[in-house]
């Protein structure tokens, strides 16, 4: 044998024993660690232009009740939202009535499952905040008169606007939907419905539906 060969002969053994750990450890990793498991999660409730994917996934949220019942702080006025066929669509229809008394009026809302919150006042007015499903809506806000005649529709662009801070501290602080942290409720005049978002109140005005925002 030629001298020094079997000192060529270890090497190669050594880097062959190398290699079949790391080709055990390989198939460990992929075989003993699988990717995370998905789950179906039943049916998302979805429209077009709303968010797909693992972010959808975070904000999946229920259908609501088929029928919901909204009352004013006296019990005078009641708002039912109900749903037109089911859920086999997202259609909602809302009738406004005064308690013991006709109905006031009654109209299919352009809101996805219906709206995620609502204000009925004294007066008959009615605030219906954002939609059901977690998106940035165009019926973010929507003020309708006792008469059922809307007064006012502001979108969450609008909204986002107007409470000129960053998008981040919007979605930091909210709570309900894509920016609310509470409200709606009544001012202690009566005359505006609150929210808050942002770090901030945003106020409607519940005469012309008119909002401002404060710190």
């Amino acid at each position: 044998m030629v001298p020094g060969s079997w000192d060529v002969i270890r090497r190669l053994f050594r880097a062959a024993a190398g290699m079949s750990t790391m080709i055990g450890l390989a198939g460990w990793v992929s075989i003993g660690c699988p990717a995370a498991a998905q789950s179906d999660g039943g049916t998302p409730l979805t429209r077009p232009g709303m968010k797909t994917g693992a972010t959808a996934a975070a904000d999946r949220v229920d259908y609501p009740p088929k029928e919901r019942r909204f009352v004013s702080a006296s019990g005078v006025f009641i708002l039912i939202v109900r749903a037109v066929d089911g859920w086999k669509t997202p259609r909602v229809a809302a009738t406004l009535s005064k308690k013991g008394g006709p109905v006031l009026w009654q109209r299919e809302l352009p809101h996805y499952h219906g709206p995620r919150r609502v204000l009925v006042t004294d007066d008959g007015h009615v605030l219906l905040v954002d939609e059901w499903i977690n998106v940035v809506s165009r019926y973010a806000l929507t003020l309708i008169g006792a008469d059922g005649k809307t007064l006012a529709s502001h979108s969450a662009e609008q909204v986002f606007s107007l409470l000129a801070v960053p998008r981040r501290a919007i979605s930091e602080h909210a709570r309900f939907g894509p920016w609310v942290t509470e409200g709606p409720e009544l001012s202690a005049d009566g005359k505006s419905a609150l929210l808050w978002a942002g770090g901030r109140t945003l106020k409607l005005r519940l005469e012309d539906g008119r909002i401002s925002a404060e710190d």
